[in-house]
Protein backbone atom coordinates (compact mmCIF):
# COMPACT_ATOMS: atom_id res chain seq x y z
CA UNK A 1 0.00 0.00 0.00
CA UNK A 2 1.20 3.76 -1.05
CA UNK A 3 1.21 5.98 2.04
CA UNK A 4 2.15 8.66 0.19
CA UNK A 5 0.04 11.96 0.18
CA UNK A 6 -0.20 14.27 -2.58
CA UNK A 7 1.18 17.77 -1.56
CA UNK A 8 -2.30 19.43 -2.67
CA UNK A 9 -3.76 16.80 -0.18
CA UNK A 10 -1.54 18.07 2.13
CA UNK A 11 -2.14 21.94 1.66
CA UNK A 12 -5.43 21.38 1.35
CA UNK A 13 -5.93 19.79 5.08
CA UNK A 14 -3.66 22.25 6.51
CA UNK A 15 -5.69 25.41 5.32
CA UNK A 16 -8.62 23.30 6.81
CA UNK A 17 -6.66 22.36 10.53
CA UNK A 18 -5.40 25.06 11.16
CA UNK A 19 -7.27 28.00 11.36
CA UNK A 20 -8.57 25.08 13.93
CA UNK A 21 -5.54 24.87 16.09
CA UNK A 22 -5.89 26.23 19.32
CA UNK A 23 -4.29 29.79 20.40
CA UNK A 24 -1.77 28.02 22.31
CA UNK A 25 -1.22 25.38 19.54
CA UNK A 26 -0.68 28.07 16.81
CA UNK A 27 1.48 30.07 19.14
CA UNK A 28 4.04 27.16 19.45
CA UNK A 29 3.98 26.19 16.09
CA UNK A 30 4.54 29.96 15.25
CA UNK A 31 8.23 29.94 17.65
CA UNK A 32 8.82 26.66 14.68
CA UNK A 33 8.24 28.69 11.84
CA UNK A 34 10.07 31.98 12.69
CA UNK A 35 13.52 29.84 14.22
CA UNK A 36 12.99 27.29 11.61
CA UNK A 37 15.68 25.31 13.15
CA UNK A 38 15.79 22.35 15.65
CA UNK A 39 14.59 23.18 18.92
CA UNK A 40 13.96 21.44 22.84
CA UNK A 41 10.38 21.91 24.82
CA UNK A 42 12.60 23.79 27.14
CA UNK A 43 14.23 26.26 24.40
CA UNK A 44 10.54 26.71 23.13
CA UNK A 45 9.49 27.40 26.49
CA UNK A 46 12.46 30.02 27.21
CA UNK A 47 11.51 31.62 23.91
CA UNK A 48 7.70 31.92 24.66
CA UNK A 49 8.25 33.00 28.30
CA UNK A 50 6.26 30.33 29.35
CA UNK A 51 6.26 27.61 31.94
CA UNK A 52 7.42 24.36 29.88
CA UNK A 53 4.08 22.31 31.41
CA UNK A 54 2.32 24.55 29.05
CA UNK A 55 4.44 24.09 26.03
CA UNK A 56 4.78 20.46 26.54
CA UNK A 57 1.39 19.06 25.70
CA UNK A 58 1.14 21.83 23.16
CA UNK A 59 4.43 20.35 21.26
CA UNK A 60 3.12 16.50 21.70
CA UNK A 61 -0.32 17.55 20.53
CA UNK A 62 1.80 19.45 17.21
CA UNK A 63 3.63 16.06 16.93
CA UNK A 64 0.56 13.93 16.99
CA UNK A 65 -1.01 16.42 13.89
CA UNK A 66 2.03 16.28 11.78
CA UNK A 67 3.16 19.55 12.10
CA UNK A 68 6.29 18.67 13.99
CA UNK A 69 8.60 16.35 13.84
CA UNK A 70 11.64 14.50 15.39
CA UNK A 71 15.12 16.09 14.37
CA UNK A 72 17.93 15.25 16.75
CA UNK A 73 18.96 14.78 20.23
CA UNK A 74 20.61 18.10 22.18
CA UNK A 75 22.36 18.25 25.43
CA UNK A 76 20.72 20.67 27.59
CA UNK A 77 22.00 23.04 29.69
CA UNK A 78 21.46 20.84 32.67
CA UNK A 79 24.07 18.11 30.39
CA UNK A 80 21.27 15.71 30.14
CA UNK A 81 20.07 14.67 26.48
CA UNK A 82 16.86 16.79 25.24
CA UNK A 83 14.73 15.64 22.62
CA UNK A 84 14.77 18.36 19.59
CA UNK A 85 11.92 19.27 17.37
CA UNK A 86 11.23 20.76 13.71
CA UNK A 87 8.78 21.60 12.11
CA UNK A 88 7.42 19.25 9.20
CA UNK A 89 8.88 20.70 5.50
CA UNK A 90 6.28 21.18 2.61
CA UNK A 91 7.65 18.87 0.07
Amino acid sequence: MNNTVQQTSLDAYRKLVIPTLSDSQKEVLKVFETEFRALTNKEVSEFMGKPINCVTPRVLELRNMGYLRYACLKVGSTGKNELGWIITPKK
